[in-house]
């Protein structure tokens, strides 16, 4: 998931046409992305709770840069 977010560019070109989440709005699917992972690394406390730590902290710091 990470790889994937990673190869989201938010000034991209998505499908304005078929999308119908987002109307193409790439950054949009980059913060759900982000959003996404965020959503893993909590269920992932249960089983390991520092690696959850770590994809928790690299969602937000990934969300953060999106933002600035």
């Amino acid at each position: 998931l990470k790889t994937a977010s990673d190869e989201i560019a938010p000034a991209g070109i998505g499908f304005a046409t078929g999308d119908l989440m987002y109307g193409g709005d790439m950054s949009e699917w980059k913060k759900f992305a982000n959003s996404l992972r965020l959503r893993l690394a909590m269920h992932l406390t249960n089983v390991d709770a520092a690696t959850a730590q770590s994809e928790a902290a690299a969602s937000a710091r990934a969300s953060w840069r999106e933002r600035t």
